[in-house]
């Protein structure tokens, strides 16, 4: 456990550095070098930055740069049906966002999970910027790389 907490981490400004913060975090949360950053701003990416082959399928990852911002419920539907298109088929997104946790967003994110699930389609899941501090802490490389104005 570290003693560094989320309060120490500024959400980055530029959406290539919240992408590169992402990135770093998923590979290392699931122990995973095969991900992938996919294609680059402006590209059509169906609604996925990230990406890569898993134990259980293919997984993608959207990230969204909200500082100080909140996402929508509408916003997230519209990345879900942009990541059906993607290939290879996804069996799990998560949309990971330097928004502050929402109950809304989550309680959102939860009905669509339930429903997804029971009818087969990739399931869904959300990581607001205090979950994804949690995760940096974690990890004192990561902490040391991507803030480096933060002495331990």
């Amino acid at each position: 456990m570290s003693i560094l907490s989320e309060s120490y981490f500024p959400p980055p400004r530029s959406y290539d550095a919240f992408e590169g913060l992402v990135f770093d975090v998923f590979t290392r949360r699931l122990f995973n070098p095969e991900l992938k950053r996919y294609g680059r701003q402006g590209q059509g990416q169906d609604g996925v930055d990230i990406a890569g082959p898993t134990p259980t399928g293919f997984i993608g990852i959207q990230c969204k740069n909200h500082p100080g911002g909140k996402i929508a419920a509408l916003e997230i539907d519209a990345e879900i049906v942009k990541a059906e298109h993607f290939t290879p088929k996804l069996t799990h997104y998560i949309l990971a966002t330097s928004a502050p946790r929402d109950a809304v967003a989550t309680q959102h994110i939860f009905s669509l999970y339930l429903e997804r699930q029971r009818t087969g389609k990739f399931t869904v899941e959300i990581l607001f910027w205090e979950d994804l501090c949690a995760e940096i802490a974690r990890y004192p490389d990561l902490v040391r790389r991507h803030f480096p104005e933060i002495a331990f």
